[in-house]
């Protein structure tokens, strides 16, 4: 059926979820959850491929106490006063992706030597000298003829370590496994006071943080192999108070207001942690970029080589947020009466919210060089490896700046609804509900 006109806002389901309360008794619980792979056979395709059993472990355990706070002969001494309820939890996961494959570029390859470069056929693919049209004389590039900055890209990716061309068909020659290992930690506390037999006050305290620790991940580099191991962090605090007051045996009163901040960073763990895609490491120092100071970093360019079945790549997050900084707040002020009169359960509200977000400034700043291939393209040698080995590229862009993508919007809302209890075979449930938000500033 229709959710009433209180809830609002979203299509779809509504989940109401109601944070415990301590009572006169001191109550707790206890739990831990357990898993490891030293339970699990490798797979099939891990054994036929010699992947080795990865780790897969989930140790999750919590516990939560709750009661009254109390001196005795001094405070709430009745103990019917002040209570609070308390819950933790920790999250330790080892968990297990699914093996990828790619196709590097072989030591042969980056050394100008493409005699053993074959396509998925098993025939030979020609590599064609640009200035001429006609294949390089045993298919080698000459020393003279190589790019530097073009090998020392060609030299950021790691070589080759799967060679059953029965088994790959010639789509790859790399493969990995990575396990994703995502500690995370919450926290609640919540504290109910009684200041009359009318009146209660509630506080709930609550914060979240995970933080994802993988090759690829959000927020940072999203290539697709084990380029760079860095992290992703995500926390979550939040506070909310709420007043009841019981007007009469047929009114209630509830006000509430909330504070949320959410934050999505992935600092550096170490002063060396981006060495593997820093241009000076990476013998980059001399490849030029249009707006430098958009790379405090120093970040190697993203690279993409069109063509090559499978082919390895170097691409940041998305967004092109690499290190990510996005922060969210938001406030809530919410008051609703609910009245009770004959067979009508009527109640009013209002809802105020502020959210001041940022996804993170983001733009294509470290710039981006694609090599694949293109029959259109004068330069074009026949194999996106053997282009970037010539310094010759399909195309390049990069960003002037980057953009702060901070979004701020105010929304009010009100409600009015009745549930009407007509007799013992009809019920009636009719309301309103108002909205108006501001435009999106940036």
């Amino acid at each position: 059926n229709n959710y009433q006109a209180e809830y609002g806002r979203n299509a779809s389901a509504v989940v109401n979820i109601i944070s415990k309360s301590g009572t006169r008794e001191f109550h707790g619980s206890a739990y831990w959850f357990k898993r490891n792979e030293a339970l699990n056979a490798n797979n099939f395709f891990n054994n036929r491929t010699g992947l080795r059993r990865p780790l897969y472990r989930h140790d999750i355990y919590g516990g939560t106490i709750g009661g009254p706070v109390y001196i005795p002969n001094k405070f709430n001494t009745n103990r019917d006063k002040l209570f609070f309820f308390y819950s933790r939890e920790n999250l330790r996961t080892f968990t297990p992706q699914d093996p990828r494959t790619v196709t590097m570029p072989t030591q042969l390859e980056r050394a100008g030597d493409f005699s053993q470069t074959l396509d998925v056929s098993g025939r030979l693919i020609a590599i064609k000298d640009p200035t001429s049209g006609t294949q390089f004389p045993g298919n080698v590039v000459p020393s003279a003829r190589i790019n530097k900055n073009g090998q020392a890209i060609l030299n950021i990716f790691k070589l080759p370590n799967f060679f059953d061309r029965s088994i790959s068909g010639g789509n790859y020659n790399y493969q990995w496994q990575q396990v994703s290992e995502v500690p995370k930690k919450q926290n609640m506390l919540k504290m109910d006071y009684s200041l009359s037999a009318n009146d209660r006050v509630s506080v709930r305290v609550r914060t979240w943080w995970a933080d994802t620790r993988q090759y690829n991940i959000f927020g940072t580099i999203q290539s697709n192999w084990d380029l760079l191991q860095s992290h992703y962090l995500f926390t979550e605090n939040s506070i909310a108070g709420t007043w009841t007051r019981v007007i009469t045996p047929r009114s209630v009163n509830e006000f509430t207001a909330s504070y949320r901040a959410l934050a999505e960073t992935s600092p550096k763990r170490s002063a060396n942690e981006y060495d593997p895609i820093t241009r000076s490491v990476r013998g980059l120092s001399t490849l030029g970029q249009w707006y430098p100071k958009e790379n405090p970093d120093d970040i190697v360019p993203q690279l993409s080589f069109g063509g090559v079945p499978s082919a390895a790549n170097l691409a940041t997050d998305v967004l092109g947020r690499l290190p990510i900084q996005a922060h969210d707040y938001r406030y809530t002020v919410v008051n609703n009466l609910s009245l009770t009169s004959g067979a009508h359960a009527l109640k009013f509200g209002v809802y105020w919210e502020f959210n001041n977000a940022s996804e993170g400034p983001r733009s294509n700043f470290s710039g981006n060089f694609a090599f694949g291939r293109d029959v259109n393209n004068p330069f074009d040698s026949n194999w996106a490896y053997s282009n970037a080995l010539l310094g010759n590229f399909l195309s390049y862009t990069e960003s002037t700046k980057r953009t702060t993508g901070r979004n701020v919007v105010t929304l009010w809302e009100c409600f009015a609804q009745d549930s009407w209890k007509v007799n013992r075979k009809l019920s009636l449930e009719y309301g309103l509900r108002f909205s108006l938000g501001s435009a999106w500033t940036f």
